[in-house]
Order: C-alpha cells, then structure tokens, then sequence
C-alpha cells in the first residue's frame, strides 16, 4: 500500500510529469500502487490521464498535473507536450 507522497514520486516517475494530489482533508492510508510499468499514450490528454490511470487509485482524490514551470495544465493538454517541457528543462 502507499501514501500520496509515494504516488505522486511514482506518477513523477513513469509518467515523465509531477502531480499534486489533493484529498478532502481525511488521512488517506494504504492507497493502492500507482501500478503501471509504462507512461499513458502521448495522445492522451490530461483529462484522459486523470480518467484512465488516476481515479482507479481513489475516486475521491483529486489531482492536479503540473507543468514544468509548475503552472497546472489545462485538461485539454496532451501528454506529448507536458512531457516535452519537461524533456527541455
């Protein structure tokens, strides 16, 4: 089981891009693993990531993807262009 900070350095990880994970305030313990060996698709846009990967961890988290500069993207945003800020870092 893991806690938020664990996901978000293994979303940062396999994904290419950090979060912030966001709760309702409630002490959230033995969260599943964020269990994916590989990143989502580049075509995917935030929204899509948040839909397929993140909400099967706890549906009443909330995320917010952050782009390089550590502005939060825009749901519309593909993961091709979020990873690639981080690629130009």
């Amino acid at each position: 089981m893991a806690s938020i900070k664990n996901i978000e350095r293994d979303i940062r990880s396999i994904e290419g891009f950090a979060v912030v994970i966001r709760s309702d305030g409630t002490t959230r313990r033995n969260l599943p693993e964020y269990d994916y060996d590989r990143a989502a698709r580049a075509a995917f846009t935030v929204a899509d990531w948040k839909r397929a990967r993140f909400t099967a961890i706890d549906p009443d988290l909330d995320v917010d993807v952050l782009r390089a500069d550590g502005r939060v993207a825009t749901r519309a945003m593909t993961l091709a262009k979020l990873r690639a800020e981080y690629d130009s870092l």
